[in-house]
């Protein structure tokens, strides 16, 4: 995997992580934006793919998982591997 060269010495401490450690990094960094950080034009390829997201889960809203569900199955998944 090639990373961004200024993210690139920071990745391998990272990729070293647990599961569990990673999913708790991404959330304390989520929570350290701003609203300027995120004050950013969304480009059209990602409302794109919400669009699609939105439009799958009005057609079948059963098929919708719940953020602990998919976070269980992350863990699930990587214990396995």
């Amino acid at each position: 995997m090639q990373h961004h060269s200024t993210i690139a010495p920071l990745m391998q401490p990272l990729l070293n992580l647990s599961a569990t450690q990673k999913l708790e990094l991404i959330e304390e960094l989520w929570s350290s934006l701003t609203s300027s950080d995120l004050d950013q034009p969304v480009p059209s390829w990602k409302l794109d793919t919400l669009d699609k997201s939105k439009a799958q889960y009005q057609s079948d809203p059963e098929s919708a998982k719940s953020w602990d569900a998919l976070r269980k199955g992350t863990q699930v998944t990587h214990r396995q591997s």
